[in-house]
């Protein structure tokens, strides 16, 4: 998800909505970083595999709009509400 958020606030045509993902980026960061924290302090190994689960809403999200990459594409309109639907849990 920290990976595939910039392509998608890229892609992002409203101030608002450019704004809304990359707080929902610096919240996800945020998040990884107490992961990481715990399970050092734990002394737990994560496991450094993707999500499946999320590298399917990450495909759909890729899908909806044509590839996050190469291509630019734009989100506008309708568009927002299911884009970020798939963002934000």
């Amino acid at each position: 998800l920290v990976e595939a958020l910039p392509g998608l606030e890229d892609a992002a045509t409203t101030r608002e909505l450019k704004v809304a993902i990359k707080l929902h980026l610096e919240e996800t960061r945020d998040h990884v970083s107490r992961i990481d924290e715990a399970a050092r302090s734990l002394g737990i190994e994560l496991d450094p595999r993707p999500c499946p689960v999320m590298a399917a809403l990450i495909g759909s999200a890729r899908e909806r709009l044509g590839g996050l990459h190469g291509e630019r594409h734009q989100v506008t309109g309708g568009d927002k509400r299911g884009i970020l639907a798939l963002f934000i849990f």
